[in-house]
């Protein structure tokens, strides 16, 4: 994971000037690269499991509410109408001081993570449905797999479809047995899914820059 989002965050920078809306998710990449390395320096550093899953849990907060700024700020960007766009910029700040809220209302090792994740997959599936509608509401000739925000929504619609009944079956007491492990393995691989779709994105969106 960390060697995927360090070479496409990489990528990215190199392509900058050629990204446009898509600038968005250098950032993405890079702030996915400190997550997941962080994560593993700490697991390798064998830290006591009291400062383990304070530092791992903090990464993952921080990173979920960048994960859905990425996201929502791009729709934002692209989407046409202005209810779409208040919605994106609402939802960001709705799904800030929700969580900034269950982090400060719960104990770290009490809380369960889940909740901020199934709102953050409904507020982002949200947006994936509303530009599916719009496009398809629009009747032309144009090749959709030509089109950088067929393959983010198609990417993002994949990854949430597919983690959310992983996250409701994912808590504590699935860690600790095999049935973890496989879970993880879902979530990893959908990811990598999920970046080679914003990949294809980012390959058309240069393309048709040229």
């Amino acid at each position: 994971m960390p060697i995927v989002q360090l070479a496409l965050g990489a990528y990215c920078v190199i392509k900058n000037k050629e990204l446009k809306e898509l600038k968005i998710f250098t950032f993405y990449f890079i702030a996915g690269f400190l997550q997941s390395s962080s994560s593993l320096l700490l697991f390798l550093s064998k830290a006591n499991s009291t400062t383990y899953s304070f530092f791992t849990d903090t990464i993952i907060y921080v990173f979920t509410i960048i994960e859905l700024i990425a996201f929502q700020l791009y729709y934002f960007k692209i989407s046409t109408s202005a209810r779409s766009k208040n919605y994106n910029k609402w939802s960001i700040i709705i799904f800030i001081i929700a969580t900034l809220f269950f982090i400060y209302k719960h104990n770290f090792y009490d809380f369960d993570f889940r909740y901020i994740f199934l709102t953050e997959a409904l507020f982002i599936l949200t947006s994936c449905f509303i530009y599916l509608f719009e496009i398809f509401k629009q009747i032309d000739n144009s090749d959709l797999t030509e089109n950088p925000s067929f393959w983010i929504t198609t990417g993002g619609i994949f990854f949430f479809l597919t983690t959310i009944p992983v996250n409701l079956f994912f808590d504590n007491t699935h860690i600790v047995f095999l049935s973890g492990k496989n879970l993880i393995s879902i979530i990893f691989t959908s990811y990598i899914f999920l970046f080679l779709m914003i990949f294809k994105a980012i390959k058309c969106k240069i393309k048709e820059m040229k």
